[in-house]
């Protein structure tokens, strides 16, 4: 099974017994070439019911076009509508 899937069925079960708040909002930090600085280092997500969470953030430079392309509203929107 795929990780991806993995992650769809665990979301499947824990939506059936809780209520998740959607995705309000998503910080992602400028991307710099040979590295983050430790300040630049975390990506943030927030819900509408004011958690937040932190995820770090390892690309090599050649993702940086990919990185660059990110658009985080059309990732709250994708991510909201996946269950």
């Amino acid at each position: 099974m795929r990780l991806k899937d993995e992650f769809r069925m665990m979301i499947t079960r824990l939506t059936a017994t809780y209520s998740i708040p959607p995705i309000a909002n998503i910080f992602l930090p400028p991307f710099y070439k040979g590295g983050q600085p430790q300040e630049a280092e975390f990506v943030a997500l927030s819900l509408a019911g004011g958690a937040t969470g932190i995820s770090y953030v390892l690309l090599p430079d050649e993702k940086e076009e990919a990185y660059t392309a990110l658009q985080p509203l059309y990732a709250i929107n994708r991510i909201t509508t996946l269950s």
